[in-house]
């Protein structure tokens, strides 16, 4: 019996040791759990002794797969160095495990400039992690990283967190840089005119600019995509200066450059300057008028006008110094008054009716907005008023004189006066029609124009009545006729030809008197007067001049008498000079001159009309 129970006794010990070294062998586990499993065998069926071994194994390498013999590495081990702006790279894993790590919980400071690729937040779903990149700050950083057995940190863990400390030392180098600014640096403009300046920088990824200093009024800063400075501060790649400048002055303000938004990340370490100067702007092109003139005559008590304007420049008003004559006011193109010396107008007149002699000057300014604000031509232009005292009544020299003539015969009067204006010819007292002239001509007189005529000459300060000249139709009055006929030479100045020829009697006749020159070429004459001038003399009086017979109203008329007197025919428009005029008996001189001051044989000719 007790050899029974000891061969009982060996053979499950056999199996239990086989049991235990395939579990040490495959394993490794710690001693506690080989003593534990002996302690279990050596209770155990041998069944149930196979089955707790394979579970045992089974536990072994899920449960505790991360347990045991595992080993943290780095590559460079922690704690490391690395320096700013140079290239740094490390890796770490877990080690000595016989099933893959599946994920890490990643904790801590990253140094500025380095990444974990595949972090997420604090989750790295990857067997082996790393940092990577450049570092950009100085500074000690610690990490802590824990590895997990499935993804999203789940599964078995060993409950360790392995540290990571990077120093980081040194400075970043400023990169090397070019600032460009277009057109330059330094850029002039002018007041009222539009300007640009765009700047950048190539060397460094620019994101945002630092911009101090004053910028002209008027002038904007944007980016590229109308980006807008907020404060000092504009988030753009590059930047444009542009605008209208509203001041004159010189400008200088500085730009920074930074790569990332809101003035962080690196800069070049720089303060770039640009600088404008706004010049004032030059006065525009103007040209002054005044109308009739700058200088301008006027008479005590006669109506006087001068407007003025400028081009060149819209005005809008103007500044009026000087002295105006009493009487007159300056007034705007819509009647707008002076206030003060300003006048906001366009243009402006100078009216009314002077009341005192004397030299008065004006000078006036433009500005093209009122009130004299805005852009001015910078030129003080001139007016001058000279406001001579009243003028004397008009002097009448020759008066009309009285004239018979038969019915339907010319009648014709004659007025002559200095210092008039105007003529106008009246019959008893009664203006004449469309007789305004100092020749007043009736071309076929009958009873009913019979009467007292009269001529009145007039000015700014009156008017002259001249005597009266009584018209008489008178079919049984008698006259002497005349005819004259002179030829001789013609020249400069003096050189001229007189003839003379009274008649008597009561009753007015009707003269032609003429001078040929250019058509005595064909009475055979060698030299003739190229151009002759023909004028009728009443004692130191002229009282009817020509030079061209063909250009006078009556010339047709005239033509006729050509023919009834006998006189040979003048060439249309040729330069002989003759005229119709109806006189009353007395002494008359013709005078015959050269037009052109060339010289000539000359025919002076005075024929009574039948």
């Amino acid at each position: 019996m007790i050899s029974y129970i000891v061969a009982i006794q060996y053979r499950y010990f056999k199996y239990q040791l086989l049991l235990m070294t395939i579990a040490v062998m495959l394993q490794r586990s710690p001693i506690v759990r080989i003593a534990s499993l002996l302690e279990r065998a050596l209770k155990t069926p041998v069944s149930r002794i196979i089955q707790l071994a394979t579970a045992t194994f089974a536990a072994s390498s899920s449960i505790n797969a991360l347990s045991g013999a595992t080993t943290f590495t780095s590559n460079p081990s922690s704690p490391t160095t690395a320096n700013v702006g140079e290239t740094f790279n490390l890796v770490f894993a877990v080690t000595g495990s016989p099933s893959a790590v599946k994920s890490w919980e990643v904790l801590g400071e990253v140094p500025p400039g380095l990444s974990i690729p595949g972090l997420n937040g604090s989750t790295l779903n990857s067997k082996v992690g790393s940092l990577t990149g450049t570092p950009t700050t100085a500074g000690t950083y610690n990490l802590t990283v824990q590895a997990f057995g499935s993804t999203n940190r789940r599964g078995d863990t060993d409950k360790k967190r392995y540290p990571i400390s990077i120093s980081v030392t040194g400075e970043v180098a400023p990169p090397e840089t070019v600032f460009s600014a277009t057109p330059s640096t330094s850029t002039t403009g002018t007041v009222g005119t539009e300007i640009s300046q765009t700047f950048s920088i190539s060397g460094l990824s620019a994101r945002s600019w630092k911009i101090s200093g004053a910028i002209p009024q008027g002038l904007t800063i944007t980016g590229p995509n109308n980006e807008s400075i907020q404060g000092t501060t504009l988030n753009a790649v590059s930047g444009r200066i542009s605008g209208t400048p509203t001041n004159a002055g010189a400008f200088n303000f500085s730009l920074q450059a930074y790569d990332q938004e809101n003035l962080a990340g690196i800069t070049d370490g720089k303060t770039h300057s640009l600088s404008m100067t706004i010049n004032e702007a030059p006065p525009p092109e103007t040209v002054f008028t005044a109308t009739p003139s700058n200088n301008t005559v006027g008479t005590v008590g006669s109506q006087f006008a001068q407007t003025f304007f400028i081009s060149g420049l819209e005005a809008a008003s103007w500044k009026v110094l000087g002295s105006i004559p009493p009487g007159l006011t300056i007034t705007g193109s819509s009647e707008e008054t002076m206030q003060g010396t300003i006048l906001n107008a366009s243009s402006g007149v100078l009216s009314g009716i002077p009341s005192t002699e004397g030299v008065y000057d004006l000078t006036v300014q433009a500005y093209d907005q009122s009130n004299l604000a805005g852009t001015t031509d910078d030129k003080s232009h001139s007016l001058q008023i000279i406001i001579n005292p009243p003028a004397a009544l008009p002097d009448i020299v020759l008066t009309p004189s009285h004239t018979v003539v038969d019915t339907l015969a010319r009648a014709q009067f004659f007025v002559k006066g200095n210092n008039y204006n105007s003529i106008q010819w009246l019959r008893n007292g009664v203006e004449i029609t469309a007789a305004q002239s100092d020749t007043f001509i009736i071309e076929y007189a009958i009873a009913e124009d019979e009467g007292y005529y009269q001529a009145r000459l007039s000015n700014e300060s009156g008017s002259t009545l001249s005597a009266q000249a009584v018209l008489t139709i008178d079919d049984a009055a008698t006259s002497q006729l005349v005819n004259v006929s002179t030829r001789g030479y013609v020249g400069p100045g003096e050189e001229v030809l007189i003839p003379g020829f009274v008649f008597g009697g009561t009753k007015s006749k009707t003269f032609l008197i003429r001078a040929a020159g250019p058509a005595l070429a064909s009475q055979g004459v060698g030299t003739p007067l190229a151009d002759p001038v023909i004028t009728l003399y009443k004692g130191q009086n002229p009282l009817i001049r020509n030079d061209d017979w063909n250009d006078q109203f009556d010339s047709a008329a005239i033509e006729q008498a050509f023919a009834s007197t006998g006189a040979f025919a003048f060439e249309p428009n040729s330069k002989d000079a003759a005229f119709l005029v109806t006189l009353g008996p007395g002494l008359y001189t013709a005078i015959a001159s050269s037009a052109d001051s060339s010289t000539g044989i000359a025919l002076v000719e005075v024929y009574e009309l039948p």
